[in-house]
């Protein structure tokens, strides 16, 4: 089963959702009305896609992802923010051919992980304040592709790094690694389904985590919660929809949300926990057709982001919303093309500095592009 970014919507009548500058004019006038864009961001090749962003400070940012040097080999790509520009750091390959970073936790200036994939396993490397190196990491199954999805650190003691691999029964089971110091161990996870695969983690404290994704029984696939207690993981209680979660952010130990889309309606669904209980939220969905949400951030428990995007004439355009605290709320987001548009994560620092990543095709040169958004406290600009 392949990791897919999308989940359920079940809409929750007490909750209102308001939509802002709907217009072309408003959310898709980057490229429309200002022509094309030149790339702000660093782009190594004619193919480069950030997936991951971590923030921990205002001077202290990192995106990971991947870039194409040609025919079917891939390279890890990794981009500092020092409060002033963003530059391309020198990142481990291991792989002749396939190097995949998804994604990136930031801790402090001296301490940073980043999880991905080759063909021979995991990918976990680890910055330093001086350079990043690879460490060395479980691959318990035979199949790779979906392992090492997403991370969170709450320390230099402690992180968490999930996916899923290929078990021995020839299903997809999830995936849970942890860092306790000194070395990367994989730690007893539920896998209910006979597909199962985990997208996200978050871990608000060391005996206090939650990873998310998708959990299938032939053909139908739910949604699939699971939580640290700080002796062992244990699947919660959650709402049955069409497909998985793509993402989890903790506000604080008691509250925090999960994104996703629904698989069947191709609607956005967002999730509140409240403790151990998760609900789901109204959210914004502008397109008729398509509308994804692929990464949240909580800033605290009235104000969070969530990113991705949503399609308008077969062109992709994107979504970004905002939680005030009572409600989701569309906000209008600079498009730097015309046809293709995609948010894959958002790292939120504080209410005046939160940044989103993803990629955007280049309408002149058709080059696919690293995409660097920032949000200043009163709009989103390109970077």
């Amino acid at each position: 089963m392949r990791r897919v970014r999308v989940a359920g919507v079940r809409l929750v009548a007490c909750c209102t959702v308001v939509l802002v500058g709907l217009s072309l004019s408003g959310l898709q006038a980057g490229a429309a009305a200002g022509g094309r864009v030149e790339p702000l961001s660093p782009n190594p090749s004619n193919y480069s896609v950030l997936y991951g962003v971590s923030a921990d400070s205002a001077t202290d940012a990192w995106a990971v992802g991947s870039y194409q040097t040609g025919g079917d080999v891939y390279k890890t790509l990794i981009l500092h923010w020092d409060g002033s520009d963003w530059s391309q750091v020198p990142s481990p390959n291991p792989s002749a051919q396939q190097n995949h970073l998804n994604a990136v936790a930031a801790v402090s200036p001296k301490d940073a992980w980043a999880v991905g994939q080759t063909p021979s396993g995991t990918l976990i490397v680890h910055w330093n304040g001086a350079k990043w190196s690879r460490v060395k990491s479980p691959s318990p199954g035979t199949d790779i592709n979906l392992s090492g999805v997403a991370v969170s650190a709450t320390s230099a003691k402690s992180a968490w790094a999930v996916g899923s691999d290929y078990g021995t029964a020839h299903e997809y089971v999830t995936l849970i690694l942890h860092w306790n110091g000194t070395k990367w161990t994989q730690v007893k996870s539920p896998s209910p389904g006979t597909d199962d695969y985990l997208s996200a983690v978050s871990a608000p404290s060391t005996n206090n985590a939650w990873a998310v994704g998708g959990t299938s029984q032939g053909s139908t696939e739910d949604t699939l919660i699971l939580h640290w207690n700080g002796t062992k993981w244990s699947q919660v209680k959650s709402f049955s929809v069409s497909g998985g979660l793509a993402s989890v952010s903790s506000a604080s130990s008691s509250t925090g949300w999960a994104v996703g889309s629904d698989g069947d309606t191709h609607q956005t669904i967002i999730a509140a926990r409240s403790g151990s209980t998760w609900s789901t939220e109204a959210s914004p969905n502008p397109s008729a057709t398509d509308n994804y949400l692929n990464g949240v951030s909580a800033v605290s428990p009235t104000s969070a982001w969530a990113v991705g995007y949503e399609t308008q004439s077969s062109d992709q355009y994107m979504l970004i919303a905002h939680w005030s605290g009572t409600m989701w709320q569309q906000v209008p987001a600079v498009n730097p093309s015309l046809t293709a548009n995609e948010l894959f994560d958002v790292s939120a620092v504080s209410d005046s500095d939160v940044w989103a990543v993803g990629s955007y095709v280049d309408d002149n040169t058709s080059d696919t592009d690293t995409l660097i958004l920032h949000w200043d406290g009163t709009k989103w600009s390109q970077q």
